[in-house]
């Protein structure tokens, strides 16, 4: 990077205050960091622990660096999230023109960011933008949102209660070797409206999903729904002996808003060397309802790729009755779940482990709707009524329980639902078809 006015944050010693805690009297780093931020474009942290009580705010051109060790640690009193970028606007229902402000060349790198919380919480209870929650879709640790040159590398997150990193209407980007200690939501949210994006080096103990590609998202869960375009995943692993959540969520959608829609597609996305997930999420989820789903309807995407994956599907990730007990209709479930319009999905180098034994209905890949339906609730988790399809699957490669397959076919599923399921209570049943399998 260029030469940068720099200081170490013990310069503004003087800006320290205490405060009373639970754990007694301590010192407060907020004002003091915000300050040497404000004046300088590059600040050092030197190893020790620093308290937070409100959020921190990067303006264009900063570049924070902690030394090994170091913790900054935002206190349990305070809901807000603990740092973000100033050029954030709210596109939960609107499309952002291109010319719309964005923060520049925003550079973070080392530390332990921990959160004081002990379960998940978020939406509304903490991780929120303002004391108001006055965008509802923000509930993080970081957000960066509206951001052109964005480089997070070498940092671990503790405690996180919502997502831990959640980035949209981001434009070149890279999140480097992050570190998740008993976090309880989403590891990295990325959402739409971004572009040239390298994901590398992702681990660690979530609630939730690990990495998230939600080009659409519920309006609890985003400030931007639009395009995900050219992203790279690379080497991202789940922690075999630690009991969290092991799945990555890739999920396109068009969602109507007052005067149109938004075209939230996924393209030109390659993921690799993948090892302890579960499950790859890439059907269309909306928030679970009584009445009828919110009205988002199936994305697309278009060049996807997974290479060098490894994947435990023993048993359905979501342990609800319907596949625990194998229902013949809506027991399906798989290590590749889509249910999105796609034109081509490339398989090299893939090695699923399933239990057929125990779970006759586990797949390779499964194309089409899914359900559970609450009945005391009179709620629905899914979608079940969405048509989904993928024109072509290739396969180089692939192995099951460490096997060659050489019929693939007898792997991959297509789903359909009877449109008297739950006898027209919402609409239609939906399907999945494929169009091609190509083995190479």
């Amino acid at each position: 990077m260029q030469k940068y006015k720099k200081c170490k944050l013990t310069k503004y010693e003087k800006y320290i205050c205490k405060k009373q805690t639970d754990q007694g009297e301590l010192p407060i780093w907020t004002k003091a960091l915000q300050t040497a931020i404000d004046e300088n474009e590059y600040v050092y942290i030197p190893k020790g622990t620093y308290y937070l009580d409100d959020s921190i705010i990067l303006s264009s051109n900063k570049w924070i660096k902690a030394s090994k060790g170091t913790e900054i640690i935002l206190l349990e009193s305070c809901k807000k999230l603990m740092l973000r970028n100033a050029d954030v606007i709210d596109g939960s229902y609107t499309i952002i023109p291109e010319t719309a402000p964005k923060t520049e060349n925003i550079r973070i790198e080392g530390g332990v960011w921990s959160e004081s919380n002990r379960t998940r919480l978020g939406y509304g209870w903490t991780g929120k933008y303002d004391n108001e929650h006055s965008l509802r879709g923000v509930s993080c640790t970081m957000l960066f949102s509206g951001v052109k040159n964005l480089v997070l590398q070498n940092m671990v997150f503790k405690h996180s209660a919502g997502f831990s990193v959640q980035i949209g209407r981001c434009e070149n980007f890279t999140v480097k070797n992050i570190q998740f200690i008993s976090c309880y939501a989403d590891g990295v949210h990325i959402n739409g409206g971004v572009r040239n994006g390298y994901v590398y080096n992702i681990h660690g103990e979530v609630g939730d999903d690990l990495v998230a590609l939600n080009a659409y998202d519920w309006d609890k869960s985003t400030i931007n729904n639009g395009e995900i375009e050219n992203v790279v995943v690379e080497k991202i692993y789940s922690p075999t002996n630690v009991d969290c959540y092991k799945a990555i969520r890739i999920q396109p959608g068009i969602l109507p808003i007052e005067n149109g829609e938004i075209d939230c597609y996924i393209k030109d996305l390659c993921i690799k060397d993948v090892r302890g997930v579960s499950v790859f999420k890439m059907y269309l989820q909306t928030p679970r309802y009584q009445e009828r789903p919110n009205g988002a309807r199936v994305g697309w995407m278009k060049n996807v790729r997974f290479e060098n994956v490894e994947i435990n599907a023993c048993e359905p990730i979501d342990r609800f009755p319907n596949y625990l007990t194998g229902d013949p209709i809506i027991g399906h479930f798989a290590a590749f779940e889509f249910g999105s319009m796609i034109d081509c999905v490339y398989f090299k180098n893939v090695n699923v482990s399933l239990n057929q034994e125990k779970y006759p209905l586990s797949h390779f890949v499964v194309v089409g709707p899914k359900s559970y339906y609450i009945e005391e609730e009179k709620t629905e988790i899914f979608d079940p009524y969405v048509v989904s399809e993928v024109g072509k699957i290739v396969c180089e490669n692939v192995k099951i329980n460490n096997k060659p397959v050489k019929d693939v076919q007898n792997a991959i599923c297509a789903i359909s639902f009877p449109d008297d399921m739950y006898k027209n209570q919402f609409g239609n049943g939906g399907s999945g078809t494929i169009g091609e399998i190509i083995i190479k």
